[in-house]
């Protein structure tokens, strides 16, 4: 599945970034009884934060790159 979102709040402790962000999530899910019983969602956080240009920290690029 797919997640899409915008960051326009506090992140980690710092300001709103304004950029979109598209990531895959991977939902598992335990079915006993004909009912979902336990749930697991993996989000893409890496790509998440790197989406956004929040990760790498700004002080940990190589200047190379930089």
């Amino acid at each position: 599945m797919k997640a899409r979102g915008t960051n326009l709040g506090p992140l980690n402790g710092g300001p709103p970034t304004g950029r979109s962000f598209e990531i895959d999530v991977i939902d598992v899910v335990r079915v006993g009884d004909g009912r979902i019983v336990e749930h697991w969602g993996v989000p893409d956080r890496l790509g998440q934060m790197m989406q956004l240009g929040v990760w790498p920290p700004a002080n940990q690029i190589p200047k190379s790159q930089a």
